[in-house]
């Protein structure tokens, strides 16, 4: 493990029929292992609740204030919230209207600041 690692994974709130989905069709092999994905698979709450997260962090062995999330949906910036998360970071794809929000707003992954991540 060099200096620069990062653990990081998704906690989502589709089914297993779309993990499986977009690692077919969209390479995620390369980056995440299917087994350490959170998804929903019944066993706990939906977004606005916290238990996606509370998952997440726990299968990363990190505190949720340690933790950066990253939400594109209401419900999952309530429940990252709810989580605890030390930094929400709001991807806005769909141009709504995040300006009363106290996180950050992008459009785009690659206005992500390394500097966020101690980079």
């Amino acid at each position: 493990m060099n200096n620069n690692y990062i653990p990081f994974t998704i906690a989502t709130s589709c089914g297993i029929e779309n993990i499986e989905f977009y690692f077919k069709n969209m390479n995620l092999k390369n980056w995440f292992m299917q087994s350490e994905i959170i998804f929903n698979d019944g066993s706990r709450r939906a977004k606005p609740f916290p238990d996606l997260f509370i998952a997440a962090t726990e299968k990363l062995k990190i505190p949720a204030i340690e933790t950066v999330f990253f939400e594109d949906s209401i419900a999952g910036i309530q429940a990252a919230e709810n989580a605890g998360a030390g930094k929400i970071v709001i991807v806005n794809s769909t141009n709504e209207d995040f300006s009363s929000s106290p996180h950050e707003v992008i459009t785009h992954f690659n206005q992500v600041d390394p500097k966020l991540f101690g980079l």
